[in-house]
C-alpha cells in the first residue's frame, strides 16, 4: 500500500497545492479553468475512482465549493483518497464537465446542478432528478431558500429556533 506522503510526493510534482488533510486524504485546490485537467492528471495517476461530487453554498463569500472525492480501485492506492477542490463564484457558477473522464460524474453533476444550480459544460444530462419537472423556484439547498410552510416565524412559533453557524476555510 502506497503510504500518503508518498503519493503526496507524486501530486506535489503536479500539484504545489497538495497537502494531507488527514490520514489517508490528501487536498488539492485548484482554480476553476485547472480543474478538467486536474482531473485529467489524477486520472492517469491512477486515481480511478470517483466517490462523488458536492457542493456547498458559502452566501458570504457569494461563492460554490465544489469538492471531488476520488480515489482508486489500483490495489497500491486503495486506501488513498484525494479531495480536488474548487471555488466558483456564485454569480456565474460554471464548471467543465469531468463526465468524460468519470462516467459516474454525469449523474453527480445532475445533481449539483439541480439542488444548488452549479452549472456543468458538457454535460448534456443536467435535467430534473429528485424535483418536479414544473419546479420554478431556486435550487432548495441555496442557503436563502426558504420552504414556502415554514417561513422564519412559523419556526418561531413551533419552538424550531437554531442557531446558523457559518463554515468557511
Amino acid at each position: 500500500m502506497m503510504k500518503d506522503e508518498e503519493l503526496l510526493q507524486i501530486l506535489k510534482d503536479k500539484f504545489p497545492t497538495a497537502a494531507i488533510a488527514d490520514r489517508n486524504r490528501i487536498k488539492i485546490k485548484v482554480k476553476p479553468e485547472e480543474l478538467h485537467a486536474s482531473c485529467q492528471s489524477l486520472l492517469s495517476l491512477g486515481m480511478n475512482y470517483l466517490h462523488t461530487i458536492a457542493a456547498t453554498d458559502y452566501p458570504a463569500s457569494g461563492e460554490f465549493e465544489v469538492s471531488y472525492i476520488i480515489g482508486s480501485i489500483e490495489e497500491d492506492k486503495r486506501n488513498n483518497v484525494v479531495m480536488l477542490i474548487t471555488r466558483v463564484s456564485k454569480s456565474r457558477p460554471v464548471l467543465q464537465t469531468v463526465s468524460d473522464i468519470w462516467a459516474a460524474a454525469k449523474l453527480e453533476e445532475r445533481e449539483e446542478w439541480e439542488m444548488l444550480g452549479v452549472m456543468f459544460e458538457g454535460n448534456d444530462g443536467l435535467e430534473r432528478l429528485y424535483l418536479p419537472e414544473d419546479w420554478n423556484e431556486i435550487p432548495p439547498l441555496l442557503k436563502e431558500y426558504k420552504l414556502k410552510r415554514w417561513v422564519d416565524e412559523e419556526r418561531e412559533r413551533h419552538g424550531l429556533i437554531f442557531e446558523r453557524i457559518e463554515h468557511e476555510h
